[in-house]
């Protein structure tokens, strides 16, 4: 699978077609999908705020000690269905992590605040993408896992409004 740097017009795409569906997806279906994404890929949510990334590897996932037993785990994740429970609770539990320590990147950017209080959604969320991805330790490589995971998180935040995610109030 060719993996390609993510480009600012790529990226561009990718928020305007998450913001046209997000009133057509379900809070779930987007849980969903991000779990799905995640499990596909070996990831779980960190849940350790004083670690540096925001995913990790799923805990019965050790190539370190058991890289043999953990290939076969992550062979068999990627030909099985997953089912849609687990993927759901996965979504939901990045989710909370995602909430909490995306807050910096997002809120305490002045640019970003910026934009969005003029309206400019696509452009803030191009200004924040980049970091947040770097902060999952998902840098420069734009596989399919990784643009489902990012459309879901556009979507999440495009439902609740980013305004509300960072808790200021409009007036």
């Amino acid at each position: 699978m060719p993996q390609e740097e993510v480009s600012k017009e790529r990226l561009s795409n990718l928020i305007e077609g998450a913001l046209a569906d997000v009133s057509k997806t379900t809070e779930d279906e987007i849980y969903r999908k991000i779990g799905v994404s995640m499990i596909s890929m070996g990831l779980e949510g960190e849940t350790d705020l004083k670690n540096k990334y925001f995913v990790k590897p799923l805990k019965n996932m050790d190539f370190k000690s058991s890289p043999s037993r953990s290939t076969d785990l992550l062979v068999g994740t990627l030909s099985a269905k997953i089912n849609d429970d687990i993927a759901i609770k996965t979504g939901k539990d990045f989710w909370k992590v995602f909430k909490i320590r995306a807050k910096k990147y997002i809120c305490d950017n002045e640019g970003i605040m910026t934009l969005i209080k003029e309206a400019k959604v696509k452009d803030a969320l191009l200004l924040a993408i980049p970091p947040l991805l770097a902060a999952m330790g998902l840098t420069a490589i734009w596989i399919p896992v990784i643009a489902t995971m990012v459309v879901g998180l556009i979507m999440l935040l495009g439902k609740i409004g980013i305004g509300a995610f960072c808790g200021w109030k409009k007036g």
